[in-house]
């Protein structure tokens, strides 16, 4: 594809993403950015697992929600580097490498983080909190993610740095209004 072309695919993208953005959010969108959090679905729907495997070198900080009265527990921490989450009739279990359990969840909403911020999910590390919900023997992992947390994540994986720097712009506008679109 030739170099114009493809900058005037970029440009069309470039000018949609900035008109939805403005129309449709608002000019004063970038003010509430710092206090979004997105909900990224890592495993949900009838193939969820009922087991999950977790990764974080300095371990791990754990606590419960209770989603019908809003009251959570006091934080739970480990220096195990690897753990288990197991959904046991709805409650998540949370076991380590050698079969011991750890910690029973109190309810079916536990948040687990990584102890320096940052843990491993299935070879892929993911920022901030993990959300993991139970019930009827399938377990929702679900990401946590600050908005700029999430850009910073995506745009790597979206974008070649050889791009040239106004497609490299036009990436991050479309991922910001696509981020911001799928909230809702």
């Amino acid at each position: 594809m030739k170099s114009g072309k493809l900058f005037k695919i970029l440009l069309f993208i470039f000018l949609f993403t900035v008109l939805c953005a403005v129309s449709v959010f608002g000019a004063n969108a970038a003010e509430y950015k710092d206090d979004l959090k997105l909900r990224i679905g890592l495993e949900f729907g009838p193939t969820s697992p009922s087991v999950s495997y977790f990764y974080s070198e300095d371990g791990f900080r754990i606590v419960d929600f209770n989603e019908e009265t809003y009251e959570s527990t006091p934080v739970f921490e480990t220096a195990q580097p690897e753990i288990t989450v197991k959904n046991i009739d709805g409650i998540a279990v949370v076991v380590i490498p050698d079969g011991t359990e750890i910690y029973r969840s109190q309810a079916q909403t536990m948040y687990l983080t990584g102890i320096n911020g940052q843990l491993n999910y299935k070879d892929k590390t993911y920022l901030e909190v993990i959300k993991i919900f139970c019930k009827d023997g399938l377990m929702r992992v679900i990401n946590i993610v600050a908005f700029e947390s999430y850009l910073k994540g995506v745009l790597p994986r979206e974008v070649y740095p050889s791009w040239p720097a106004e497609a490299l712009k036009s990436a991050a506008v479309a991922g910001r209004t696509f981020a911001i679109y799928s909230l809702g």
